[in-house]
């Protein structure tokens, strides 16, 4: 009786399996290879294109947002200075009956609450001053703070004169803003 391993082939070495495969060594002339394709330089080309747009669009969404915000943040000047129709200036002694002033007064309640922050704005009010109300302020003052852009002494005098049961503070303010003159109207 024969066994299995009488008919068994010699064993053979086989090659590394992790080397590359090498194409058959055929005697034909192999194909011409293609010619390389433009497309890898035109996707390089969209990419750069895309990130500049993008780039623009971020730059342009950066600029509204702080023009915006700009916008926002402070009032119109039209909505709190008023001016007359004549060309030259108007003392606030011959200002007619009903007539407003040339500057405007914009007031804040620190601290005086808001009865008394009324019957102030009524008192400038009647004296034909054009007097907007800024509501309560984040902080509060023991006197009556009266700030004034540069210019605008002599008005601001005036309004303190109108003011004078109060303890007032006049000061001119370094800072800018929309304002002509800003009271802080205060507990005293």
């Amino acid at each position: 009786m024969a066994r299995d391993l009488d008919f068994a082939r010699p064993r053979t070495v086989r090659p590394n399996s992790s080397a590359p495969v090498r194409p058959p060594v055929t005697n034909q002339p192999s194909a011409p290879t293609p010619a390389p394709t433009k497309t890898r330089s035109r996707i390089g080309w969209l990419v750069v294109l895309l990130i500049i747009l993008g780039l623009a669009l971020l730059t342009i969404g950066i600029y509204y947002q702080t023009s915006r915000a700009n916008r926002v943040s402070t009032p119109p000047i039209s909505a709190t200075k008023k001016t007359t129709s004549t060309a030259v200036p108007v003392e606030r002694d011959n200002i007619l009956a009903g007539a407003k002033s040339e500057f405007s007064v914009q007031i804040y309640d620190s601290g005086a609450g808001k009865d008394t922050l009324n019957k102030v704005i009524k008192l400038l009010k009647d004296q034909h001053y054009d007097v907007v109300n800024l509501d309560q302020s984040q902080f509060n003052y023991d006197q009556t703070m009266i700030w004034y852009k540069k210019g605008f002494s002599a008005q601001a005098e005036k309004v303190a004169d109108v003011l004078k049961n109060r303890d007032t503070k006049l000061t001119e303010s370094s800072i800018g803003g929309v304002f002509d003159i800003l009271i802080w109207l205060g507990k005293n």
